[in-house]
């Protein structure tokens, strides 16, 4: 047993008590935390002991590896603390917590189909039983929460925390939910409706997303609140959701089929009223099978189909309840769509006026797609040349082919088979409908089925660097055809890299950048070849990290290589330091990528008097590049990693630009060292913060 001095108790307690009602990483990192935390087991003070006991038993299966080795240590009283703590973690099915993550004690789970209700303990645990690849529909309620009905998996999940979209109706989160009432159009309440939210846009248009299936359902009164949990919480933003932040909600009313759903976009600085309407437009559809001028009729297929609404003078489009496709509803004018797997039926306008008995919606027409290919240099038709209609990316590396490869694809027919071998080994790169060839004259000719949707064409040839034309979006004429501009192939070389990285993922990026001179004379028209959301060069959008891998790159052209790390700022992007210019064909190994840290820097808004301006959204600007907004937390700060060795500005210009006003900057100039330890600070005047927050 470990023997403490007892002038330190009264200090061990203290801190052993801060930990337990600190936010996670709020003041130490978490694996320091729980070693702590195990060394007070052993501590000959009870009310030491019992506090690491807590804390412990809230971070659940995260301190159940430290547990297990200190189970198995020489201390025999941690040891037998431990055992005890490990059966009682592994002793319950799952955990109830709030949007925060926080532990919500006494909360009642009743699942749908199964035993009666059970209530979550002190710590939030609960018992459910186990069913094999079972997900169960169950409603979680607590009368200081809220009402949710949730899918809860059975299957001894690996996360057993339930997060549910509530916060305490005392809590400080509670006035950053979104909070209000939902009436019909007269005004009158409507009880138990049901609200549900996946995004939210913080001041800046910062993005929480949380898709969990969660449903908040609003009380006898119509009374709701909803707080979507964050995963970049602490990173993007403060501990909280900032005020003025945009809930993109789902609100309707299963039980009252005369009310129709609603999809909006909901500001938490008040309490909100949400007013659904009862459309008087009876609407019932119909929707074509595969035989032209027949419908479908079969019950399993009709499952499948999705409908949705644009209503008159909204941008938001609802998806409707399965009744709408079975049997009808109530409507408004508006925009109609159904969609059946990856076929989009024709859209279709309904007025306010005349509205037939029974609207059908047609399957669109298949599509003709035609196009060229051609030498990039010379403009002359490329015969041969594979043509490709993607509808999914996979791993798009196609400088992966090998030699044997190419001679497969090389004996392919003009309309090769899709069960040719060659085929099936572009499919590990692509999803596609179909692949071709092109003719003497460069010419190839795709068929769009309307069951499929083709985002674009890319052609490639062996040591050319694939090019693709964009479909999707595009308009066709009267006769549905679609003729494409040209494909323009450019000789390509390879270079091999290895991205390293001892971390547990990385997403790495690999970009080519041409120098602005020394190039020859067709080294415009290379620049020129794609057209802007037309057409680009296919490159590679991931590589795979700590692997040696080939990547196309333009041959006979003097270019430098870029690796991007756009979603882990922590990590520096990295550049080969060599300008390198290929022959056709050619393949050269450049070694090793690593990437450095990434210092992390404090910005602090503020107002004119000093104080801090919570949710101000903060950009990081370097070579008029800027990143996401990241908000202001309470004390008016926003953490940012920058590149070592870099200079740019943090800029408050949300809503400023066009305004009369200047915008809020602080420049800086990062170098070696470690990062500053005073915040950058932005000073706001009183009309810059009502301009950026919309007041």
């Amino acid at each position: 047993m470990i023997r403490l001095d007892h002038c330190l108790v009264a200090l061990l307690i203290a801190t052993v008590l801060s930990l337990v009602t600190a936010p996670a990483q709020e003041r130490m990192s978490r694996s320091p935390r729980i070693t702590m935390l195990i060394q007070n087991l052993g501590s000959e003070i009870e009310s030491v002991r019992e506090a690491a006991r807590e804390e412990l038993l809230k971070l659940d299966l995260t301190a159940l590896e430290a547990l297990e080795a200190a189970r198995d240590g020489d201390d025999a009283e941690t040891s037998t603390e431990a055992v005890a703590l490990i059966e009682r973690i592994r002793a319950h099915t799952h955990v109830i917590v709030d949007a925060l993550g926080v532990a919500i004690a006494d909360a009642e789970i009743r699942l749908l189909e199964g035993p009666d209700s059970v209530r979550s303990n002190r710590l939030g645990h609960i018992d459910l039983p186990t069913v094999d690849g079972g997900h169960r529909d169950a409603v979680v309620s607590h009368p200081e929460y809220g009402v949710v009905r949730i899918k809860v998996n059975l299957n001894a999940p690996p996360d057993r925390r339930i997060f549910l979209p509530l916060v305490h109706v005392d809590s400080e989160a509670r006035a950053r939910a979104l909070t209000g009432v939902v009436e019909d159009v007269d005004g009158a309440v409507v009880p138990r409706a049901e609200v549900t939210c996946s995004t939210v846009r913080t001041p800046g248009e910062g993005l929480i997303q949380h898709h969990d299936t969660a449903i908040v359902i609003a009380d006898a009164k119509g009374c709701f609140s909803i707080y979507l949990p964050d995963r970049k919480r602490g990173k993007e933003r403060g501990r909280l959701i900032p005020l003025n932040s945009r809930y993109h909600v789902a609100v309707r009313v299963p039980h009252d089929t005369s009310l129709f759903p609603l999809l909006t976009k909901v500001s938490n600085a008040r309490p909100v009223v949400i007013r659904l309407q009862r459309p008087r437009l009876n609407l019932r559809f119909r929707f074509e099978s595969t035989t032209r001028g027949e419908f479908i009729r079969d019950s399993s297929t009709l499952e499948r189909i999705v409908v949705s609404c644009t209503p008159d003078k909204s941008e938001d489009r609802v998806s409707l309840d399965r009744r709408y496709v079975h049997e009808g509803g109530k409507g408004p004018p508006g925009i109609y769509r159904a969609a059946y797997d990856r076929m989009e039926f024709v859209p279709v306008r309904v007025g306010s006026d005349d509205v037939p008995p029974v609207i059908d919606f047609l399957r669109p027409p298949s599509v003709r797609i035609t196009g060229r290919v051609v030498d990039g240099l010379t403009g002359d038709a490329v015969n041969g040349a594979f043509v490709l209609a993607m509808t999914s990316v996979a791993h798009n590396n196609l400088a992966l082919l090998g030699e044997d490869d190419w001679a497969a694809l090389r004996a392919l027919p003009d309309r090769p088979p899709n069960e040719a071998p060659a085929v099936k080994r572009l499919r590990k790169f692509y999803g596609f409908t179909s692949l071709i060839r092109t003719d003497e004259e460069g010419r190839y000719e795709i068929i769009q089925p309307p069951d499929a949707k083709i985002y674009g064409l890319i052609a490639f040839s062996e040591n050319r660097l694939p090019f693709e034309q964009r479909v999707h979006g595009l308009a066709t004429d009267d006769r549905n055809r679609l003729e494409l501009p040209d494909h323009r192939l450019f000789a390509a070389a390879r270079v091999l890299v290895n991205p390293r990285h001892g971390g547990r993922r990385l997403s790495v990026g690999f970009h080519w950048l041409l120098d602005s001179e020394d190039q020859p004379e067709w080294g415009e028209r290379f620049r020129a070849a794609p057209v802007r959301n037309q057409s680009e060069f296919e490159r590679l959008h991931w590589l795979r990290i700590n692997n040696l891998q080939p990547v196309y790159v333009p041959a006979g052209l003097r270019f430098r290589m870029e690796f991007r790390t756009p979603y882990d700022d922590e990590w520096s992007n990295a550049t080969h330091p060599d300008a390198l210019q290929l022959n056709e064909g050619e393949t050269r190994e450049v070694g090793e990528i690593t990437f450095e840290r990434c210092p992390k820097v404090a910005v602090r808004v503020q107002d004119s008097s000093g104080k801090p301006v919570e949710g101000a959204p903060v950009r990081a600007v370097v070579n008029n590049h800027g990143t996401v907004a990241h908000n202001a937390d309470a004390d008016g700060i926003a953490y940012f990693h920058v590149e070592p060795r870099s200079s740019g500005q943090f800029r408050v210009s949300d809503n400023l630009h066009g305004k009369g006003v200047p915008i809020p900057l602080v420049s800086y100039e990062i170098g070696d060292g470690p990062a500053p330890e005073s915040p950058f600070v932005i000073t706001l005047t009183d009309e810059q913060i009502r301009l950026v927050f919309g007041r």
